[in-house]
């Protein structure tokens, strides 16, 4: 049997992993729809290096604080999970762009 502890520990990764992402794919629309409106490719760039970097401070935080790989995994997971539904939120919009 599976300790309770772990199990709420997955669930915590899951949450982080659909949280992350959502915060990164969600960084990752507005940055297009800025580009999309004419901006210019400065903030473009910005943004792919503040989502990066978001993403890389998020893992290493996780690696300080001693996170399991089964966790990370479950992180990772949740991480897909936002791409699949930040995809389906962008695709009625796509029309308009």
């Amino acid at each position: 049997m599976i300790d309770p502890t772990t199990i709420v520990s997955l669930i915590a990764a899951l949450v982080a992993g659909v949280a992350l992402g959502g915060l990164y794919f969600g960084a990752l629309w507005l940055s297009v729809r800025a580009i999309a409106k004419g901006g210019g490719p400065g903030g473009l760039i910005l943004g792919a290096a503040l989502r990066i970097a978001a993403v890389v401070a998020a893992l290493a935080l996780a690696l300080t604080l001693g996170v399991t790989l089964p966790a990370l995994l479950v992180a990772g997971l949740g991480f897909l999970m936002a791409r699949q539904g930040a995809a389906r939120l962008a695709r009625p919009d796509l029309a308009q762009v």
